[in-house]
């Protein structure tokens, strides 16, 4: 019987790091494209789908046709609020613009 003697291979050592790490934060990329205005949010004044915002359906348990009303708001907390103007303030903040009249 012939044996072959199998030697085991060590794994070559890893070289070091030719850099130390660092815990320091690295530069952002600069990039020549400009940069976008954040975008603002929306006038409260302007008229909006208040579904998911007020209760039920439209128009969400608010009156749709008074005289001398141009802005109809709703309430996610419920009531309403009407305008005759379309700027008139808000009794107090929360409210959906679903209908204006111009």
């Amino acid at each position: 019987c012939v044996f072959k003697t199998i030697t085991s291979q060590t794994p070559a050592p890893t070289k070091p790091p030719t850099e130390s790490p660092t815990n320091l934060p690295t530069e952002a990329p600069v990039t020549s494209s400009p940069t976008t205005p954040p975008t603002l949010a929306s006038d409260p004044y302007d008229m909006k789908d208040c579904s998911g915002i007020c209760q039920g359906s439209y128009p969400f348990g608010c009156a749709s046709s008074l005289p001398g009303i141009v802005s109809y708001r709703c309430h996610p907390e419920g009531g309403c609020h009407y305008g005759s103007s379309l700027t008139e303030s808000f009794p107090h903040p929360g409210f959906c613009v679903f209908k204006t009249i111009t």
